[in-house]
């Protein structure tokens, strides 16, 4: 088996064994467990059989990040399994104190301009872009160490994301303070982020910012492999970190401890892979 699916593997049976001594609906929890042994079958496929390099292996490459959507909505089980409440409160007090003048970019609306809202908000759309866009562009090139090592880098990092959620979850200013209404909110970006988020985000999945971190890690991973499309992917990824902020979705923590997170994610893949 891969170190992906080593990954994957790991991360399943410490959400599993959470859930399991929860003391949520018994119904949420067969479907998790139905869920999570089909996807554990999958990744256990090649120690059965040979994958077909036809489509099916294609669609098996590809399997760990199309799975991420359901990694994602399982951390709202995983969040209420462990039964703590959200930490807004003492998040918004480390603000206050040691960042204050994040806060009143929330509290005032500042650096209320359409156009940087609108190229900010388009930046924090491209966290999709570069979570699949990235290891597409080594797939098409052939580059299958850099493919897995990039698929390697965005779960690690989401999973570690993931755990802490379900540890510490936050919910971010966007769902504390009250919503931006300038003329922003009329930007086509603006509210197409907002509907995405009002219509599929979950509960207490603030901290840390996984958006900073893919940002940060896509970076760190171009930058020492591929300096070409680091210079591409520069502008949207400083702007998707900036995003975070200007549009209340993340603390200064959560950003901080996403870039945290990234670092040590690029150091642990250095080390897997080199």
């Amino acid at each position: 088996m891969s170190k992906i699916n080593y990954l994957i593997m790991i991360y399943l049976i410490y959400t599993t064994v959470i859930v399991y001594f929860s003391k949520e609906n018994l119904k949420n929890r067969r479907i998790y467990y139905g869920i999570n042994i089909f996807i554990l079958m999958w990744e256990l496929w090649p120690c059965l059989t040979q994958v077909p390099s036809n489509m099916v292996g294609i669609i098996y490459d590809w399997s760990p990040l199309l799975f991420l959507p359901i990694f994602y909505r399982e951390t709202e089980l995983l969040t209420t399994s462990l039964e703590r409440e959200t930490y807004d409160e003492g998040f918004i007090q480390l603000e206050n104190q040691y960042f204050p003048h994040v806060m009143n970019i929330h509290r005032h609306n500042l650096a209320n301009w359409t156009l940087l809202s609108e190229y900010l908000h388009l930046c924090y759309l491209s966290f999709y872009v570069l979570i699949y866009g990235v290891p597409l562009y080594f797939y098409l090139k052939q580059d299958i160490l850099m493919f897995n090592e990039s698929i390697f880098m965005i779960l690690l990092l989401l999973f570690s994301c993931y755990i802490t959620h379900g540890l510490i979850p936050v919910c971010g200013p966007r769902n504390i303070f009250e919503k931006i209404q300038d003329h922003r909110s009329q930007g086509f970006f603006f509210r197409t982020v907002h509907k995405i988020l009002e219509n599929g985000s979950t509960h207490g999945t603030a901290f840390p910012s996984g958006h900073t971190g893919i940002a940060s890690i896509m970076l760190l991973m171009t930058w020492s492999a591929h300096l070409s499309l680091f210079y591409y992917i520069l502008p949207i990824g400083i702007g998707l970190i900036i995003s975070t902020i200007y549009g209340r979705f993340h603390y200064m923590l959560d950003v901080i401890f996403g870039l945290l997170y990234a670092f040590i994610t690029f150091l642990i893949t250095l080390k897997v892979y080199h």
